[in-house]
């Protein structure tokens, strides 16, 4: 990737708003979803890379029963590294009906406000999305790709993806 090359990431750098650090759980989680023993390790190494830049950083957990005891622990790292916040998502089609999983993001939450860092959880159910839908998606016309998807993954290939359930397939 780009931030284990620091050359390659400088000129880039000034584009980038806030990189989200995308992980999978702390180093065993991260490792055995990522297929690769030192995943997480060198994803970490790559920070000081961004910190160097100024880039603004956030960390970013898919909740799963696998890795739900690894919240805190990212919540924990991302203070120490200096996140701005924590993003944390469900997998599509798990709704916030999972009381076991809305507990450790909740305990989460809270450590986060101990630590001065925000946790920001997808709260909402499908039911809730559909009644408030205009809420989270902007009426069209729209002249800004960013009034449809404020946040967007860029992958090495330079493939730009809005990160919402909701874009219209012909504009994703």
């Amino acid at each position: 990737t780009l931030l284990g090359q620091a050359r390659r990431w400088r000129p880039i750098a000034p584009l980038i708003d806030t990189l989200v650090l995308d992980l999978h759980g702390l180093e065993q989680a991260h490792d055995a979803r990522c297929h690769r023993e030192g995943a997480f390790a060198q994803a970490i190494r790559n920070l000081d890379v961004v910190r160097q830049t100024g880039v603004r950083l956030a960390f970013r957990l898919t909740l799963t029963k696998v890795n739900a005891e690894d919240l805190n622990g990212v919540v924990r790292l991302a203070a120490a590294e200096g996140a701005a916040h924590v993003e944390v998502v469900r997998p599509a089609g798990l709704t916030r009906a999972d009381a076991e999983l809305n507990d450790y993001l909740a305990d989460a939450q809270e450590l986060g406000a101990d630590l001065g860092i925000p946790v920001e959880g997808d709260i909402a159910s499908p039911d809730e999305l559909m009644l408030y839908r205009g809420r989270f998606v902007p009426a069209f016309p729209t002249r800004e790709v960013v009034a449809l998807a404020p946040s967007m993954h860029i992958d090495a290939s330079g493939r730009v993806t809005p990160l919402t359930t909701d874009v219209p397939g012909r504009l994703a």
